[in-house]
């Protein structure tokens, strides 16, 4: 099983996809392909190009804090 850590540490397991308004967000994906977390939306794919940078440079030494979905 991996960790939040492990798996947000690695580029190959994030989703970047276009929402129906034309911003961008992105999924991390587990191996078997359950979403774990979701990003905010960003207006540009350099804003979520320097988003995924930071996290999978950051992931390791992280703190997490869970927070559940607004319903």
């Amino acid at each position: 099983m991996n960790t939040f850590k492990e798996l947000a540490g690695e580029k190959s397991n994030f989703d970047v996809d276009k929402t129906d308004q034309g911003n961008i967000m992105f999924e991390l994906k587990a191996k078997n392909n359950m979403t774990v977390a979701t990003s905010i939306v960003f207006e540009s794919q350099t804003a979520v190009k320097e988003a995924l940078r930071y996290i999978i440079s950051n992931a390791k030494s992280a703190s997490i804090e869970h927070q559940r979905p607004i319903p």
